[in-house]
């Protein structure tokens, strides 16, 4: 079995992938399409960066921007129509992206799952959510240890969405 991290949609239903965790429906008939919950996003940085600058604001943040076609994700946009568009650094994956938030270089608009170990910055901005799916082919899941690795990875991203979730509606309560 091979694992592939990409931000590509890649044709499921030509076999090129088995399995795929999707954040948009792209309405194929023939696949396999289980919703698992939304992401939900906002803008994190580090301890140590708001030590830096206290005072951040939206317009005086130095935003860890992503790259086309990333920078048209619908949470990117809403950020940057708030104020969040200094983007002095733009990278080309998530990953990139929250590896320069983590080492203070900046903020950025992250899946709030992800940034669990981030301080969350300005909860005012209202950032769209994300619907996340997987997605697979039928006879893909004819196949023991796909059908095997699809219901273990469905189990794990309704326990992380569910918790994220359950976060998130307290966090909701408290403000």
């Amino acid at each position: 079995m091979e694992l592939l991290v990409a931000a590509d949609f890649h044709k499921i239903v030509r076999g090129v992938a088995d399995i795929a965790v999707r954040t948009a429906h792209l309405g194929e008939p023939s696949l396999i399409y289980r919703p698992m919950g939304r992401l939900a996003y906002g803008v994190f940085a580090t301890a140590d960066y708001l030590r830096r600058f206290p005072q951040v604001t939206p317009a005086t943040a130095v935003n860890i921007g992503l790259l086309p076609p990333l920078d048209m994700l619908p949470q990117v946009r809403a950020a940057k129509a708030a104020g969040l568009e200094r983007a002095q650094v733009s990278v080309n994956s998530f990953a990139l992206q929250l590896d320069a938030v983590r080492r203070g270089l900046g903020v950025a608009v992250l899946p709030r799952v992800l940034a669990q170990d981030l301080i969350e910055l300005f909860p005012q901005l209202q950032l769209p959510d994300m619907e996340v799916y997987l997605v697979t082919r039928p006879q893909a899941l004819k196949q023991a240890h796909i059908s095997c690795f699809f219901a273990i990875l469905q189990q794990a991203l309704l326990e992380a969405l569910a918790l994220e979730q359950v976060e998130g509606d307290a966090l909701g309560a408290e403000g």
